[in-house]
């Protein structure tokens, strides 16, 4: 399989599934477990499920050179852990689409860092995009609407989402480059990710949740195969033959089945200025990403 043909396709899979982890969310929150409980079970879970995949399929996926240790913590602590963790915590305090729309400021985020630190050039476009990101997260935090779209706390949330995410993607990229394959990169982000996760977790919460209901351990390894393990390997597969900013625009697709299925299984509207924002977001991303030539 040409897997650089089907990259795209990769990336609307993964948009796909991480749309599906709201559902989930919802749910474990009906059981007693939260957003740091969620992201840690979800961390351990899939440390634990892909850990007995490599060493049956793939234990050469498990060398790294000890030099390289920081790629990988970096992606799973102010990445993966602080992303996911506050992604879920605006789930819970506001609808699905909106915690999907300001996790998707991630690419704007993304170019401040590259501007800031790796001397990218902040062009015109950038700005515009910028811009239009900035509208668009003023029209969803409801301030022209009474608040009544979302908390200021769903909304800080939602936009330190974003920021973690694009810490998420920089340094998976930069692994990339350093030669090391998605699995390996899964691996042991998730196992950083699972150890700081640790150290904030109430897993007695936890244990009563399992307590009250045995399902919930069925739940938390269908979260980790349907939302993490599969997105993510595509994910990062796709960054292989992708730039990381088009990857992150092409799984923007997120927001739109995360309000599709916000509408069907929690009759969640958007309002109307939260559309005409989500919308701002997405077309900020498109043009931050158009093929044309800058021009400061």
């Amino acid at each position: 399989m040409d897997r650089k043909k089907f990259a795209p396709v990769f990336v609307i899979i993964s948009g796909f599934c991480w749309a599906c982890t709201g559902i989930f969310v919802r749910a474990f929150n009906t059981m007693g477990m939260f957003s740091m409980q969620i992201t840690e079970m979800r961390s351990i879970a899939t440390l634990i499920i892909m850990t007995c995949f490599l060493l049956i399929s793939d234990r050469g996926s498990f060398k790294i050179k000890m030099k390289d240790w920081w790629l990988f913590a970096g992606a799973a602590i102010p990445g993966m852990v602080l992303f996911t963790y506050c992604n879920f915590m605006t789930m819970e305090y506001s609808s699905l689409s909106v915690a999907a729309m300001l996790l998707y400021t991630s690419p704007i985020f993304v170019m401040i860092i590259s501007v800031a630190f790796f001397g990218e050039n902040l062009t015109k476009r950038k700005l515009m995009s910028l811009g239009l990101t900035v509208f668009g997260c003023f029209l969803v935090s409801g301030a022209l609407d009474g608040g009544t779209s979302i908390t200021m706390k769903a909304f800080i949330a939602g936009i330190i989402s974003g920021f973690g995410y694009a810490l998420y993607t920089l340094f998976t990229s930069r692994a990339l480059k350093r030669g090391y394959g998605n699995k390996t990169i899964m691996i042991y982000t998730f196992l950083f990710a699972a150890i700081g996760g640790a150290f904030l977790t109430d897993f007695k919460q936890v244990y009563v949740a399992v307590e009250n209901s045995s399902v919930i351990l069925l739940m938390v390894l269908l979260h980790a195969v349907i939302t993490t393990i599969a997105p993510n390997l595509l994910y990062t597969e796709s960054l292989k033959h992708m730039e990381p900013g088009t990857v992150s625009i092409m799984a923007s697709s997120q927001v739109v089945m995360a309000a599709v299925f916000g509408l069907i299984f929690f009759t969640e509207i958007p309002t109307l200025y939260g559309m005409i924002g989500m919308a701002s977001v997405i077309g900020a991303l498109v043009l931050l990403n158009i093929k044309m030539e800058d021009k400061r």
